[in-house]
């Protein structure tokens, strides 16, 4: 299998992929070639995904920059790649969105959410939106911007909220409170770290 992104958009198949993962610790690099390209960077690295039957699979994940974009080829190499079972912080993180609590790298300069690092919750419209179609608001996506961009959160010691509205799976945008914090690497491409759960729904009027 394989796929290319050759231009940005809001439809980042990758991200689909390594939020199936079982067993990923590659985020950075791949990250870091989706959202700060430069010519002739590439990184190659292992994902255990579920397959569609139940069993577990072994894909290499091999990502060449080509800027704007990237060029993205995925395999299966469970042949020759034994599967290996999920990092105990996998486990973590599993644990944690099974009590609501949903965390996710977010490109505030993108106006989009990269991929969940928890198990996408099942109320979010995160794989089949139309094509621009925000993840965001519209209206809140220069709110995110100047708020991620401001000195204030830059030097900021804890993590900072910030309401904002997600589109949910019935396509409607509801409030949450995103909580975020800077990405923690120098990786260029402006990306932080953002956890949310759902509010109650009367608080909406749903």
């Amino acid at each position: 299998m394989s796929g290319r992104e050759s231009v940005y958009t809001e439809e980042v198949s990758l991200a689909r992929i390594l939020s199936l993962g079982d067993r990923y610790d590659e985020y950075a690099p791949v990250l870091q070639q989706l959202f700060a390209p430069e010519p002739g960077h590439r990184s190659q690295s292992l994902v255990t995904v579920p397959h569609a039957e139940g069993r577990l699979m072994r894909w290499q994940v091999n990502v060449i920059a080509h800027p704007p974009g990237v060029f993205t080829i995925w395999e299966d190499v469970t042949d020759v790649r034994p599967v290996e079972p999920p990092t105990l912080h996998q486990i973590g993180l599993d644990s944690a969105q099974s009590l609501g609590l949903n965390v996710a790298v977010i490109a505030p300069q993108q106006g989009t959410l990269a991929m969940f690092l928890t198990p996408p919750p099942d109320w979010v419209q995160y794989n089949y939106r139309q094509a621009g179609v925000s993840i965001f608001h519209p209206d809140d996506l220069p709110k995110l911007a100047d708020f991620v961009d401001s000195d204030s959160f830059d030097s900021a010691e804890h993590s900072q909220s910030i309401s904002i509205r997600i589109l949910n799976v019935d396509n409607v945008y509801e409030p949450i409170d995103l909580t975020l914090r800077p990405y923690p690497d120098a990786l260029g491409s402006g990306l932080v770290v953002g956890s949310f759960m759902r509010r109650a729904r009367s608080i909406f009027g749903l």
